[in-house]
C-alpha cells in the first residue's frame, strides 16, 4: 500500500461511507455490449513513460467491468453519493426482473477496489 493511500484512507475514515460522492479519474469507453472498459494508464511516472513509449509498449491497458461494475461506474456522475448508486443498481436490475445478492457490499467492496487503484476518489455530501 502506498503512503498516499494510507493518508488519503485516514481523511475518509470518519465519513460516512454511504455519503461519500465517488468521482471518476480515468478515461473510459463503452463496448458494444454496453460494458464499461477502463482506460488505465500503464506508468504514471513520465521518464517510465517515455521509455516504454519509445519500446511500443502501449501507454495503457484496458479492464471491462462485469455488468454490475459497468451499471455502477456509469450511476457515478460526481453529484450521486453512493446509497443513490445502491438504490439506482438495484432499480435497474429490478426493471430487468433480476436480484443482486448484498447490493450494499457489493458496491462498497467494488468502489473501495477503485479507489485502492486510484480509478476513483470521494468526496463528501457538504
Amino acid at each position: 500500500m502506498s503512503v498516499n493511500f494510507l493518508k488519503r484512507r485516514n481523511i475518509l475514515k470518519s465519513a460516512n461511507a454511504l455519503d461519500l460522492i465517488p468521482i471518476i479519474l480515468i478515461k473510459y469507453e463503452l463496448a458494444e455490449n454496453n460494458l464499461v472498459k477502463l482506460i488505465v494508464p500503464r506508468f504514471q511516472n513520465k521518464l517510465l513513460k517515455k521509455i516504454f513509449h519509445s519500446n511500443k509498449l502501449k501507454p495503457e491497458f484496458k479492464v471491462t467491468l462485469d455488468e454490475i461494475g459497468s451499471i455502477v461506474w456509469l450511476t457515478i456522475d460526481g453529484q450521486k453519493n453512493i446509497e443513490t448508486i445502491i438504490e439506482k443498481m438495484i432499480e435497474h436490475f429490478q426493471n430487468k426482473g433480476s436480484e443482486v445478492n448484498s447490493p450494499e457490499n457489493r458496491v462498497i467492496a467494488f468502489l473501495t477496489m477503485l479507489y485502492q487503484e486510484d480509478y476513483i476518489t470521494f468526496r463528501q455530501l457538504e
